[in-house]
């Protein structure tokens, strides 16, 4: 069950970048999805919601 909510903040709020379920490869799926989709300027400001709390990833 995918349940990792992972956006970037952006000037006017948030850019959605996907959901997905497992943390043990949360960083290396999110690279790889910001690659896919030639977003690679959000790595600086990728950010993830996991139970509720808000966490910083850093990619790349």
């Amino acid at each position: 069950m995918k349940e990792i909510f992972v956006f970037a903040k952006v000037k006017g709020g948030k850019q959605f970048i996907g959901m997905f379920g497992d943390m043990e490869s949360l960083h290396d799926d999110v690279d790889e999805t910001l690659a896919t989709k030639n977003r690679l300027d959000l790595a600086d400001d990728v950010y993830f919601l996991s139970n509720g709390v808000e966490y910083k990833l850093f990619v790349l």
